[in-house]
């Protein structure tokens, strides 16, 4: 799956409020009239490559193989009839943009997914875009054109959504080393998608396990805070070919493939292996609560 847009933390509830009623029932959660109006920006951005052909919506599932039924189709002209397909019925719904990508003289057949049910969403994100012949990962590497949509949607999203990710597989959700671009709200997310990849990395394993009794979010905010950070990154990523933007919000960019493996291989060794390095070991804070709760039999006599 080639990109993935996140609106809300995984498994967090996705409607501000049943617009039927006008009743709030979740605070901190997306509006469900955010994501018609989502789906169009993303539209605009992609306008001079991806030519839309139909809107489908699904019920259950996005194809019948996979158990679901489909419940009409349209014109993505139709904008009103968008927004009414996903209000009607946001917990069950998807909704299928078909199309075609053109890029030169290339021609690849394409869809634009909005996933409301659970669990799809956690996994694939809440919008994912691919075309069906081809990994848009490697369109963005290859072509121009491509590159600069993605930007566009950065741009015109950054204040809208939580993430925009583009890599190989769904796989690049989670894992930082299948990445060709992204964009993420919390710069702290960055470290922490560097943390997570260690899970799957065999290399990284005993570092990973060393991490164990600490909390990564506190590690990672805790880095960001030091005055030297973000010019201890941008040396990782120069070296890399990534192309790195960060202030609230961080924005990276392979220039060549591999960039974001190189980029996490970098923030291993010059950051988490100095970092494991300084901190107590899982051993030494057992010995430190195994002291500090001994019984008063035990304690040595003043």
């Amino acid at each position: 799956m080639g990109l993935h847009i996140r609106m809300t933390v995984p498994g967090a509830e996705l409607y501000l409020r049943y617009l039927e009623m006008g009743e709030e029932v979740f605070a901190g959660a997306v509006e469900i009239g955010k994501f018609a109006e989502i789906v169009h920006k993303f539209l605009r951005s992609w306008s001079p490559c991806f030519k839309p052909h139909r809107v489908e919506v699904w019920h259950n599932a996005p194809s019948r193989a996979e158990g679901g039924s489909l419940l009409e189709s349209f014109s993505p002209r139709e904008k009103e009839r968008l927004k009414k397909a996903l209000m009607e019925s946001p917990y069950t719904t998807f909704l299928i943009i078909d199309g075609t990508l053109l890029i030169g003289d290339e021609k690849h057949l394409a869809y634009l997914r909005v996933n409301l049910p659970e669990p799809w969403r956690s996994v694939y994100g809440e919008i994912e875009f691919n075309a069906y012949d081809v990994e848009i990962a490697d369109l963005l590497l290859q072509h121009g054109e491509v590159r600069k949509a993605f930007r566009e949607v950065v741009e015109r999203l950054e204040r809208e959504v939580r993430a925009v990710i583009m890599g190989w597989g769904v796989d690049c959700l989670e894992d930082i080393r299948r990445r060709v671009g992204a964009y993420q709200r919390r710069k702290l997310d960055l470290l922490m998608d560097v943390l997570s990849t260690m899970k799957a990395d065999a290399s990284a394993k005993v570092l990973d396990e060393s991490l164990g009794p600490y909390n990564r979010s506190f590690l990672a905010s805790q880095a960001w805070k030091q005055p030297g950070f973000n010019e201890i990154l941008q040396g990782i990523a120069r070296g890399a070919q990534l192309l790195l933007k960060s202030g609230e919000s961080i924005y990276a960019e392979a220039m060549g493939r591999g960039a974001f493996k190189d980029f996490y291989e970098g923030v291993v060794k010059s950051v988490i292996r100095p970092l494991v390095n300084e901190l107590p070991s899982r051993r030494q804070i057992a010995e430190a609560i195994a002291g500090a709760l001994r019984p008063p039999s035990q304690m040595p006599l003043r």
